[in-house]
């Protein structure tokens, strides 16, 4: 019985070990409510930050008048990663088709130092589609990703979809 025991529990520890699924990529979706406002984006008196609830969920801004800056974490589970994100897709609801959303992905090292960044922007609605993406920084341990958005009046960060290397 221990042999079997034995033999079996090695067989499981193989196919764990040797599984394509130990070396896929981790992709990450987060709704938009993960952001949060800059500090500047909230006037005395007036909250210009609302985290709607159906039926279009995110961030969104409030301030008619003013573009407010918004800073979103990009989580990475993969704590060995030295490698970056394979993609970055980053989606919005435009209060007018003209509005235009600007966000840069930042690298940060250990210290919360912006390293490397790279920037995507789109007007109207949809996917700011795969923006060029800096190698996160070579700190040890690995440093982290951070997106801060320039959000339109009215506009509503919806979506973050990302994929990390691993």
């Amino acid at each position: 019985m221990t042999r079997r025991f034995f033999i079996n529990t090695l067989a499981l520890a193989a196919g764990v070990v040797l599984s394509p699924v130990c070396f896929a990529n981790a992709r990450h979706t987060y709704s938009g409510a993960v952001c949060k406002a800059a500090p500047s984006a909230t006037q005395t008196g007036t909250n210009n930050v609302d985290y709607p609830i159906g039926p279009t969920y995110g961030i969104r801004n409030n301030n008619p008048y003013t573009t407010m800056p918004i800073i979103c974490p990009i989580v990475q589970d993969a704590v060995s990663n030295s490698n970056g994100l394979s993609f970055v897709f980053v989606y919005w609801t435009a209060a007018n088709n003209t509005d235009h959303i600007v966000c840069g992905l930042k690298s940060l090292n250990m210290a919360g130092t912006a390293e490397r960044q790279a920037f995507g922007g789109l007007s109207g609605t949809g996917w700011i589609q795969n923006f060029p993406k800096p190698p996160i920084t070579q700190d040890s341990p690995p440093g982290s990703y951070v997106l801060d958005c320039q959000l339109p009046p009215g506009g509503i960060l919806n979506t973050i979809y990302y994929e990390e290397v691993e």
